[in-house]
């Protein structure tokens, strides 16, 4: 006969330690609950009921005997988890003098009891989910039945006195519980200990507090194993946004270990692709995420994020996105992503996907640092030379790397490539009034956008930088983006009237 017991935790936590165990030395606490630990509740309850209705103790054995020769299963919440153990101090029921020098109250002595420190672990336990116990065994009557029903009643708490619990007899099966816990004699892997009743354990076993205490196994009690229900797989919670039209979307950064000027180029180079993958994935449901191996519709479509058309060749006019940091002297403190025509809802989105996770920036895998992005909204205004502000005088806010070499191979200059010629020039080709270079000075060496198909690949790619200082004839309207890699946060420009 198979009889099903239905537990509940209005509170969501079971607090109970397995047997033997310390608090501090098992902080997962005891999971399943173990079948002993229901008899002997179910004894105690007993008692009580005893001197309620005056039950006789024949009718406890043959309900223990009930008990302890069932099969015991399970139905564990799947969602069940480790909670939070709670430290505290509890008095104990020794007396001490405080301080303990002074044993006169006259003299502002007082008797306090002394301290220790407990540990509470706990499984948290959904109020809305329940465990089902799965009790098949050949010697359940009807007066069995009855009594166990009546001791349940009075079962208020199971484990510590906190774990607040709700159990009765259910007489058929919900539907959708079914068995996803047994105990077997065998340790597997992924196993824990579980202490069971043995067949021959009686009602005076459960209850001699003298014999119980201190046993590495209690009298009338054997360990089996049971191998807890693996956890679902998460998944990721459906986000509904609101997107406004934007040119411009913002990220805070953060680090343990701050990055470098010099790394600029790599953390906005890495974030954009993060954003084209997580594009592609929403694009084709996931089928694939890399551009190499994306149709050339699919390419068309990215763009204007990835900044080349569908056959790799760069866009012309600046009408792709723009990868940015913005810095507070030396430090990184914002990274923002620019185009002149608005963002979709959908490239918004692969943005923000992109920054859930820690962006590494460190060059060797060894040193694994990382930096975080944390989305800001449409409260935080834009950058200096971005909010549509003219200005005659701008000033490099990133370092300026010229986009083609100024010295030869023998160290000199070249006629014609310097830096302010090489700015003067772009200026002119991308439709900008003439500027005067009112100061440059040496910046150091930074590492430079290099696409894997360029010569010498991302390895070859440090380059000279400078600050830089125009003057302009007439106020202009920025952004103000020269030099190499831009598109990727050196070069940028911010009014400095």
């Amino acid at each position: 006969m198979q009889v099903i017991l239905r537990q509940a935790f209005p509170l969501g936590r079971f607090h109970a330690t397995p047997w033997g165990a310390s608090a501090f030395d098992d902080p997962y606490g005891e999971w399943p609950p173990s079948p002993f630990r229901l008899v002997r509740a179910i004894v105690a309850r007993f008692h009580q009921l005893a001197r309620e209705r005056g039950e006789a103790a024949e009718a406890l054995e043959d309900l223990v005997r009930a008990l302890v020769t069932c099969e015991v299963r399970y139905h564990l919440p799947p969602t069940a988890s480790r909670g939070p153990a709670v430290r505290q101090y509890l008095p104990d029921i020794d007396i001490r003098w405080n301080p303990a020098g002074l044993k006169d109250q006259a003299k502002g002595a007082m008797k306090v009891s002394k301290r220790f420190l407990a540990q509470d672990n706990c499984v948290a336990v959904p109020p809305d989910g329940a465990i089902y116990w799965f009790l098949d065994g050949p010697n359940w009557t009807d007066a069995g039945l009855a009594l166990l029903d009546a001791c349940l009643a009075r079962i208020t708490y199971f484990g510590r006195a906190e774990a607040i619990t709700d159990i009765d007899r259910v007489v058929e099966r919900p539907s959708g519980i079914d068995v996803n816990c047994e105990l077997t004699d065998r340790r597997e892997r992924g196993a824990v200990p579980v202490l069971c009743a043995c067949r021959d354990m009686t009602a005076a076993m459960a209850s001699d507090e003298a014999a119980l205490h201190g046993a590495t196994v209690p009298p009338g009690a054997v360990w089996r194993f049971a191998v807890r229900p693996p956890k679902p797989a998460p998944r990721r919670a459906a986000i509904t946004r609101r997107y406004e039209r934007t040119q411009l979307v913002q990220f805070a950064l953060g680090a343990s270990v701050e990055p470098p000027m010099e790394a600029i180029a790599t953390i906005t180079g890495r974030f954009r692709g993060r954003v084209l993958r997580e594009a592609l994935t929403a694009l084709n449901d996931g089928a694939l995420t890399r551009w190499n191996d994306a149709s050339p519709g699919l390419r068309a479509r990215i763009a204007g994020l990835a900044g080349k058309d569908a056959a790799g060749l760069p866009l012309e006019g600046n009408a792709h996105a723009s990868y940015l940091v913005w810095c507070d002297g030396r430090r990184l403190t914002r990274l923002f992503v620019y185009r002149a025509r608005p963002f979709e809802p959908w490239e918004q989105d692969a943005m923000l996907r992109a920054a859930e996770a820690p962006l590494e920036w460190s060059r060797t895998e060894s040193e694994g640092w990382t930096v975080r992005m944390v989305p800001l909204d449409s409260a935080v205004p834009p950058p200096s030379g971005f909010d549509g502000i003219p200005s005659r005088a701008w000033s490099s806010v990133t370092p300026f790397v010229p986009a083609r070499y100024s010295f030869d191979r023998r160290g000199r200059d070249k006629k014609g490539e310097m830096p302010q010629d090489q700015i003067v020039e772009e200026l002119a080709r991308r439709g900008w009034p003439p500027a005067e270079v009112a100061s440059i000075d040496d910046a150091g060496w930074v590492r430079v956008h290099a696409p894997k198909r360029s010569v010498g690949g991302a390895t070859n790619n440090a380059r000279r930088s400078f600050h830089v200082r125009l003057t302009f004839a007439k106020p202009v309207v920025g952004p103000l983006l020269l030099g190499h890699s831009s598109f990727f946060g050196l070069g940028l420009f911010e009014p400095c009237d």
